[in-house]
């Protein structure tokens, strides 16, 4: 496989994690698990994508040394597979035990889903076009989703004291915060990695 396939492959398994950060976020606002079961098919077929193309990446690596630049893409992507499968387990706990989250709790996190769909979406391109401009909007963006994170666990944790917010409901909603963090990292990483 040519290296300009190998990085049309790539763009391809992250605009498959671009859908399934859409499955999740329709999942998580509307508490409807057949958007669950549709990111739950979509991510192994990401996770077969990511090895085929990592061994593809192996074999060109020896021939064409530009290669080498893609070589940390597969393990950020198949990381990012891992948190979303983890936010789908989330999902599905939240709504086998019927937890609810308040309006505020939604709103955050449909914000840093949408961050989080926006990397990934400059992340398809990159892999394409490989510019320095948005390998550093990725990393403001990158730093964007940790603050957000870190002031929307702040808030969280005042609806908490106030009643606003229950118990049962705080250990989902930072997990899923947390995974989100982590996927924006290594988006931010695999970016930073290309321009090397």
């Amino acid at each position: 496989m040519e290296l300009k396939e190998i990085a049309f492959g790539l763009s391809g398994l992250f605009s498959k994690l671009v859908a399934v950060t859409e499955l999740l976020g329709r999942s998580a606002l509307l508490s409807n698990a057949a958007f669950l079961d549709e990111a739950d098919t979509i991510l192994p077929d990401a996770r077969r994508l990511t090895e085929n193309l990592s061994r593809e990446l192996s074999k060109s690596a020896a021939n064409e040394p530009p290669a080498m630049k893609y070589a940390s893409v597969p393990g950020h992507a198949e990381r990012i597979c891992d948190h979303f499968e983890n936010f789908s387990g989330l999902l599905r706990a939240k709504a086998a035990e019927n937890i609810h989250f308040s309006d505020k709790a939604m709103g955050e996190m449909n914000y840093m889903i949408g961050r989080l769909k926006d990397m990934l979406s400059n992340a398809s391109g990159m892999l394409l076009a490989g510019d320095a401009f948005t390998a550093e909007y990725m990393r403001q963006a990158e730093l964007s989703v940790l603050k957000s994170a870190c002031d929307f666990a702040a808030l969280h944790d005042e609806r908490l004291r106030e009643g606003i917010c229950l118990p049962k409901a705080s250990s989902l909603y930072l997990s899923m915060l947390e995974g989100m963090k982590a996927a924006a990292w290594h988006l931010k990483e695999m970016t930073r990695d290309l321009l090397e």
